[in-house]
């Protein structure tokens, strides 16, 4: 098992990075929508658009996923860093800013779920949460 502990890592966080991608995604798509119709515009663009109730209701379903899968990814970089430097955490900014982003998805799935935040406020959790995910990337490729 111990030499599986990088290539699951590696395969969670590639998978949870991209099913968060396309939650962010979902994001942006849903503030266009909220804008064109609190401004009462249409586009070509908003007409395409799925309804803000379907894009919020999508956008949770895959942060549940991709939380899942960034603990799981989380969890495995912690074990094969004890197996490589003999500690789980050593305060490094790889793992520094992956807590970070997991703090925040983990604050949207929070608020969601007891404080009853929809819409607009808990779409920008997802938009900072990418962008330390962005900033994680790419800290992980400088070593």
């Amino acid at each position: 098992m111990s030499d599986k502990i990088p290539q699951i890592h590696i395969f969670a966080m590639i998978i949870s990075f991209g099913i968060l991608a396309l939650a962010f995604a979902s994001s942006i798509a849903y503030l266009i929508q909220d804008y064109m119709l609190h401004n009462k515009r249409t586009i070509a663009l908003s007409k395409r658009l799925p309804a803000l109730t379907t894009l919020d209701s999508l956008i949770n379903r895959l942060v549940g996923f991709g939380f899942i899968t960034l603990s799981i990814g989380i969890l495995f970089g912690s074990l094969w860093s004890e197996r490589q430097i003999g500690k789980w955490w050593s305060w490094n900014p790889k793992q520094i800013l992956a807590l970070m982003t997991w703090l925040v998805y983990a604050a949207y799935i929070y608020s969601r779920t007891l404080s009853g935040w929809k819409g607009k406020r808990s779409v920008l959790l997802i938009v900072v949460g990418f962008v330390l995910i962005f900033v994680t990337f790419i800290v992980s490729l400088h070593k």
